[in-house]
């Protein structure tokens, strides 16, 4: 083989790792983005239901949530899903301002490891491009040289042409082009 081939070979294998690589980095992010996702999803469940609940209470009860006794009629709605534990209720609200701070960071870790996707995922195109590009040239060059001209015979038709051109007083490029 000869040395441009084995560069091409080299440089397309170098392609393919570079390619997997970028697809394992952005499966690894997707994947992360769906987990968050859920996560949110269902914080927004359990977020909704709050509002619902707390807005029950205003009509109904004319009770504020907000106030230290909301937790408490809160926790009174709640005792048969939970099995009358009160404690059980009342820790949960507590909680939930902690949920909401990691609703926050989520969302905050989306928004910075969105441009780091949107970057890899232009990188495996572009890389896809080469790729496709270098098979290409690859499958060219063995055409090439099955018909028998290999690197060396193109050397001397590119040199013959250069001095036909220079024969006929073109430039260099204009007799390549009229090939």
């Amino acid at each position: 083989m000869t040395l441009k081939f084995q560069s091409l070979q080299q440089a397309h294998t170098l392609l393919l790792r570079d390619i997997e690589r970028a697809k394992g980095l952005k499966n690894a992010i997707d994947s992360d983005l769906d987990k968050v996702m859920k996560r949110e999803r269902s914080i927004m469940k359990y977020y909704s239901w709050y509002k619902s609940l707390t807005r029950e209470l205003r009509d109904e009860y004319g009770l504020d949530i907000r106030e230290e006794l909301s937790t408490f009629a809160k926790a009174i709605s709640d005792f048969k899903g939970y099995e009358y534990n009160v404690l059980d209720i009342i820790n949960d609200y507590k909680e939930l301002k902690s949920v909401r701070e990691e609703i926050q960071i989520i969302q905050s870790m989306l928004e910075m490891n969105r441009p780091a996707r949107d970057k890899l995922l232009k990188e495996i195109e572009f890389l896809e491009e080469k790729r496709i590009y270098s098979i290409q040239s690859m499958n060219t060059f063995e055409e090439l040289q099955k018909r028998g001209l290999g690197l060396k015979e193109l050397k001397r038709l590119f040199s013959t042409l250069v001095e036909i051109s220079r024969a006929n007083n073109l430039p260099d490029n204009e007799a390549l082009q009229r090939c």
